[in-house]
């Protein structure tokens, strides 16, 4: 399960991206736009967050230590969303909203999210409107909406 983000920024490269636990850098993988910066949980380590196409500052590493709120760099530019996912265990994906705490989720309901659900397509509901990939992208959209916008 991963959440896409879009930017307001007119220029999507100036976004900065912060570490959104404390926990330490374990991976940083190249890809098609930007890296990917996988990051363990320090006070849950069965987690891992990974946060995609960014454009890393100097200086972070696999092994790093980081603290919540930490610079991570900025966004890779316009050419894709930023977007985030985290595993428990390795193996399950479990949605980022379900992890936040109720004082980052209080920041979303003041943009005028009513609750975490309101930003999570479960799995009943995806099974009921599939999705199909050809290639690496998607072929359809399906009929959920799949974006909500922030005030």
């Amino acid at each position: 399960m991963k959440h896409y983000f879009e930017p307001r920024a007119a220029d999507w490269s100036a976004v900065t991206i912060v570490a959104p636990v404390d926990g330490t850098v374990v991976g940083m993988d190249s890809e098609w736009a930007g890296v990917r910066i996988s990051i363990q949980s320090s006070a849950y380590p069965e987690f891992v967050l990974q946060v995609f196409h960014v454009q890393p500052v100097g200086g972070l590493t696999p092994g790093l230590a980081l603290q919540a709120g930490q610079t991570l760099g900025t966004h890779v530019g316009p050419q894709t969303y930023s977007d985030i996912s985290v595993r428990r265990n390795g193996t399950a994906l479990v949605s980022y909203f379900d992890l936040v705490t109720e004082a980052v989720f209080a920041e979303y309901r003041a943009r005028g999210v009513p609750c975490r659900s309101s930003l999570i397509i479960s799995r009943e509901e995806r099974d009921g409107d599939p999705l199909s990939c050809s290639g690496g992208s998607f072929t359809n959209s399906g009929t959920i909406e799949s974006w909500v916008t922030l005030n």
